[in-house]
């Protein structure tokens, strides 16, 4: 904990950090130290949150519990211009890719 400067660091803190450095899209996942604490009803398809595998920077995919963002969300162009720049790198390229894999796939899937 550093007072002066209204921070506070801890095993949750660090932990969500890793995860987050782990990710390779735009997305969020929930930590599954925190998967007990998650109601089944909380799963549903018209739910906040769904079981996905989530692209890793490995280059592999896990299964998690994601935060289903698409709402108010139009179609594929209004995702592709929130995080997209021209000056944007290929990293970001790709993990627009896997962003918009999670897209379509929560509307394939319902």
């Amino acid at each position: 904990m550093d007072p002066e400067r209204s921070a506070i660091f801890g095993p949750a803190v660090i932990a969500a950090y890793e995860v987050e450095q782990r990710q390779d899209w735009m997305g969020a996942i929930i930590d599954p130290s925190c998967d007990h604490l998650l109601a089944a009803n909380f799963l549903r398809s018209d739910a906040l949150a769904v079981r996905y595998y989530a692209p890793m920077k490995q280059g592999d995919r896990r299964k998690y519990i994601c935060v289903d963002w698409r709402d108010g969300v139009p179609n594929r162009d209004a995702v592709r211009e929130a995080f997209v720049r021209p000056e944007d790198r290929h990293e970001s390229f790709r993990k627009l890719e896997n962003t918009l894999r999670f897209y379509d796939w929560r509307y394939e899937h319902g």
